[in-house]
């Protein structure tokens, strides 16, 4: 059973670890630690239109502590308009330059990377086949530059959250979280 905490609120959550095919390992509890004075304004953030995308994106600085098996959001950084690319493939593209200052925050030695964005839907949310591709070329350059801490991305739907975090070995795995409340009001 996953566990993860919206620490600073009352929003527990828990989940289901998922093995995906090319993991091979079992991850036994993660805390997933992101105040909610750090998600509310991300989530907010992301749920913005662009003028041209059809999605927003950022990235999510974490700490990670092995012994604890923790992951703490430390930062929220979006992707600026002037960096979205012009693609009607996708629901976003990015150029260069959130991805290498995303590479520089891992290189730092203290960053734990994760791409995040929303789908905007109720119930668990997927990465799709796009994310994956995106995710096979950006996980490989962070873990290069800082294969110490694990890197991966984060989708939230209107009411669920799901992390996939590549490990030091490079194996992914899947933690699901459903059921959640985004509201500001305190429970």
């Amino acid at each position: 059973m996953a566990r993860g905490f919206l620490e600073g609120s009352a929003w527990p959550f828990s989940g289901t670890n998922l093995i995906e095919p090319h993991g091979g390992i079992r991850m036994h509890e993660i805390k997933i630690i992101i105040e909610k004075e750090l998600l509310l304004p991300m989530l907010s953030d992301l749920g913005r239109s662009h003028h041209f995308a059809y999605e927003r994106v950022g990235f999510v600085y974490c700490d990670f502590n092995a012994k604890e098996k923790t992951l703490t959001a430390r930062a929220f950084v979006p992707v600026a308009d002037e960096d979205y690319l012009r693609d009607r493939y996708v629901g976003a593209c990015i150029g260069t330059r959130p991805i290498r200052n995303a590479i520089c925050a891992a290189l730092s030695g203290s960053a734990a990377v994760f791409h995040v964005h929303i789908h905007d839907h109720f119930g668990l949310p997927f990465f799709s086949r796009v994310d994956e591709k995106f995710y096979e070329e950006l996980v490989p350059a962070l873990r290069a530059v800082n294969p110490q801490v694990p890197h991966g991305a984060f989708v939230f739907s209107k009411d669920g959250f799901r992390a996939r975090l590549w490990g030091s070995k490079g194996l992914a795995i899947d933690q699901e979280f459903i059921g959640m409340d985004f509201s500001k009001e305190e429970k």
